[in-house]
């Protein structure tokens, strides 16, 4: 049986995999001890409702945007579940966080693309949904 987090990161996963077509608006990182968050703002207004991706307890973020890509439409946004007793990591993002270590909680990674890629690994996700109207 699936634990609640797990649960949790297929409803994000869910909702987030109809965004193709979207607009990251904003990604804000706050660095605070324990206690990192990041919020990514997808927008794609006056048809769909703007989302809000709530991740924290950062143990990974990474953008990247070739010089050439213009604008910050969403190709994909993918939600995965990383259970506490993985004995690594996801092997796309394997290279950029090093061996894993033991004693890490449950763990979601939200990867989101366009011309660029958000790469987002944390121990919390919530997913708020703003009204339309």
């Amino acid at each position: 049986m699936p634990s609640s987090f797990e649960t949790e990161c297929r409803a994000a996963h869910d909702l987030l995999s109809s965004c193709e077509g979207y607009f990251l608006e904003n990604a804000s990182l706050n660095v605070n001890g324990d206690l990192d968050e990041l919020n990514l703002t997808l927008h794609e207004r006056p048809y769909r409702p703007d989302i809000v991706v709530n991740l924290t307890r950062i143990y990974c973020f990474a953008m990247s945007k070739p010089p050439e890509a213009s604008g910050s439409f969403v190709d994909e946004c993918r939600v995965t579940y990383i259970p506490q007793n993985a004995s690594s990591w996801p092997t796309e993002i394997d290279g950029r966080l090093g061996p894993r270590h033991g004693g890490l909680p449950d763990l979601v990674w939200v990867r989101v693309t366009g011309p660029f890629t958000v790469d987002v690994v944390a121990a919390t996700i919530t997913v708020f949904v703003a009204k339309v109207g």
